[in-house]
């Protein structure tokens, strides 16, 4: 309390006792001295009153309205969003943080938000950048003593702040100096809950809006609300808005490249713009075009970028900021080439026990660096499984996915065959052909249902091109054979025929009679008519063979399939022929 407040409380309370004695005086049957008596006391009164009035008009106690915050940005989107801060902040929540990944649109929204509310506080609005995200984040005294400067004069650049005031006394001021007024803060990208702690009033009077990586678990009273990205109605609805060059141009969802550069961004709002100011800035350019850039996945993140937004930028940030053995499991186990993937997983890709991964995925989800869909079960946007690649060095990644496929190989099961899938192609593509071979053997038993043709026949081109790699004919004429008869199940002739011809060439080459005979069986079945005769050249079209391999293949099935049947076929999954016992 300062000392004129302590001046007039006294005399006011001197005019009190007083005027309280005359009262009684008179209550009592007593009188006054005339003729001065009452024009004494309601002198007494008025002085009274207007010494409260001089008080509230005291110069140092005057109350100054700031409003800090920033331009609100387009904001596509996000209805449902925006509505539930609304509810929280109706519902007397006054610490709010908005939490997700970088590159999400989370200061955009807190500030429509701020912008929304603003007439319900009424004694202004503060904003501050906490740089959370930076390796040098801003230091919360540096932020109260601005704050105390701008409820002072208005202006966060006037002198006269107390800089030898520790931490704790700038904090307990700054909640004398909010007590009672109404107003709004928005504490844009805080680090974590100690930076952000000691910025917080004291009573309910004002609501804090955070933007935040992380979760702020231990903030004390905090709501958080997670943002994610758009979904494809409100990106497609973004990119339309924010491309538009004129009012006749804008893009359609039925346009050419539209859905595809929403589907490269991921939904998220920072690629959109980027996309977006990429477009209208090139009228000439359709986006069919931007999306063929964005297509190669080594250079997508290189694209997402103009001036100073970018995508890998805001990445790199949130990633610098993670602890080193944090970092490995992030570009380790970011770079599982499927979609979901588990702890167990992750472990294989990290190299480390699985309670370590464990521990450090659950650190990364907190810094929305990872997602978590379900207990045990983790994912990474596809912008961020980008950038966790480029981390690794082509030695690291190639090892990486070798423990993958060998774990996989050891652990099989049909609910993975997505990622076994993936894996298998990233294998192939990596030169890991035998633990693609290895896994392609382990997971085909498991696909037994006639629905899993298509992703038996995936499998069998990718261990076909395995085995082509490593020169190794007998598995290759195996695996052309299961290709033939998977693209003849998918009505495929042309290339059934084609594999089919293919491994009846291979195996006559290798001098190899029984994969020959079933080479011959499925080129039968799949060319629907055949002579039956042991001729040099295939009636049906088929490459030509050495005399002494055909007489070598004395099996009965060399010509049982010339008739059309198939039951003798060794293309069915899960038979093998003699000799194909690897």
């Amino acid at each position: 309390m300062g000392r004129r407040s302590v001046v007039v409380l006294g005399v006011l309370s001197g005019v009190f006792s007083v005027v309280t004695a005359v009262a009684v005086n008179v209550a009592t049957g007593g009188t006054l001295p005339e003729p001065v008596a009452w024009p004494v006391v309601g002198g007494l009164a008025a002085a009274a009153v207007a010494l409260a009035v001089w008080q509230q008009r005291v110069p140092g106690e005057a109350r100054t309205t700031v409003s800090e915050l920033p331009a609100g940005t387009g904001l596509t989107g996000r209805e449902g969003d925006l509505e539930r801060l609304s509810k929280l902040i109706k519902g007397g929540h006054r610490v709010i943080a908005v939490v997700g990944p970088p590159g999400v649109g989370k200061s955009a929204l807190a500030v429509r938000v701020a912008h929304e509310h603003r007439s319900r506080y009424p004694d202004g609005q503060l904003f501050a950048v906490l740089r959370g995200a930076d390796a040098d984040p801003v230091r919360p005294e540096s932020v109260l003593e601005r704050f105390d400067r701008t409820l002072n004069t208005g202006t966060p650049n006037a002198t006269g702040t107390d800089h030898s005031a520790t931490l704790d006394e700038l904090a307990a001021r700054w909640r004398a100096r909010l007590a009672g007024r109404r107003m709004i803060i928005v504490l844009d990208d805080a680090r974590d809950a100690a930076q952000v702690r000691p910025l917080l009033p004291g009573d309910t009077a004002t609501v804090v809006l955070i933007t935040s990586r992380r979760m702020l678990h231990d903030l004390p009273g905090v709501a958080q609300h997670t943002l994610g990205a758009l979904t494809d109605d409100d990106a497609r609805r973004l990119l339309r808005e924010a491309a538009a060059r004129d009012s006749e141009n804008t893009t359609t969802p039925a346009d050419d490249g539209t859905n595809t550069l929403v589907t490269l961004c991921g939904g998220l709002p920072l690629a959109l713009s980027i996309v977006a100011a990429r477009l209208r800035a090139r009228p000439a350019w359709t986006p069919a075009d931007l999306a063929a850039r964005l297509a190669d996945e080594r250079h997508r993140l290189t694209e997402l970028r103009l001036g100073d937004l970018a995508v890998r930028a805001s990445f790199a940030t949130s990633y610098a900021d993670q602890p080193a053995p944090d970092r490995e499991v992030f570009r380790r186990a970011g770079s599982h080439p499927g979609r979901t993937f588990t702890t167990a997983a992750a472990a294989a890709l990290a190299d480390q026990s699985e309670a370590t991964v464990a521990a450090a995925l659950e650190r990364l989800v907190d810094a929305h660096l990872v997602e978590s869909p379900a207990p045990g079960l983790f994912r990474l946007h596809d912008l961020l499984r980008l950038f966790a690649t480029e981390k690794l060095t082509a030695p690291e990644h190639r090892e990486c996915l070798g423990r993958l496929l060998t774990w996989m190989t050891a652990h099989p099961g049909p609910d993975e065959r997505e990622n076994v899938i993936a894996a298998v192609h990233q294998g192939v593509a990596l030169g890991l052909h035998e633990p693609v071979w290895d896994l392609v053997m382990a997971t085909l038993p498991l696909l037994r249902r006639a629905s899993d043709h298509a992703d038996q026949l995936t499998l069998w081109t990718a261990a076909a091109e395995a085995a082509k790699a490593l020169g190794d004919d007998e598995r290759r004429v195996r695996a052309l054979q299961r290709v033939s008869w998977g693209y003849d199940r998918a009505g495929r002739a042309e290339p059934a025929l084609a594999a089919a011809d293919e491994a009846v060439a291979l195996a006559g080459h290798i001098d190899d009679p029984h994969g020959l005979a079933a080479a011959v069986s499925v080129r039968g079945a799949r060319s629907g008519s055949c002579a039956g005769s042991p001729r040099r050249k295939l009636p049906c079209g088929g490459p030509s063979i050495s005399t002494s391999a055909w007489e070598r293949t004395t099996t009965p099935t060399r010509f049982a399939s010339c008739s059309g049947s198939s039951a003798t076929s060794p293309a069915a999954p899960g038979r093998r022929s003699a000799g194909y016992a690897r």
